[in-house]
């Protein structure tokens, strides 16, 4: 490494451990609050066309890696439209993919 690329990376370096003591937890927020946008609909609104359900997949981990049991199964909630217009008409339990519009998986 050449003596300028030494001296670039050092600088870089000294200007990102600076960088990082501006920080400031709790300290000045750059603007106002602002008040919410208003919703054109309620909570009642939602629940009376929507149903929220726990599922669980299992998702067996091998053995050797030590999780806990409770790792060995992926919980999430499923929300859907309660007049069942997803699900298939021959299993009322399972979701018909056809008529699904659209999906959103969220992991942390």
């Amino acid at each position: 490494m050449t003596k300028s690329a030494k001296l670039i990376c050092a600088l870089s370096f000294a200007f990102l451990v600076l960088l990082g003591g501006c920080y400031l937890p709790g300290g000045p927020v750059p603007e106002g609050e602002h008040k919410p946008t208003p919703r054109d609909y309620s909570q009642k609104m939602v629940d009376a066309v929507v149903t929220m359900e726990e599922e669980v997949i299992a998702a067996p981990l091998p053995d050797e890696w030590g999780a806990p049991d409770i790792c060995d199964e992926i919980h999430f909630l499923r929300f859907r439209p309660r007049d069942g217009s997803t699900l298939d008409p021959s299993n009322p339990h399972k979701v018909d993919v056809s008529r699904t519009e659209a999906m959103l998986v969220m992991l942390p």
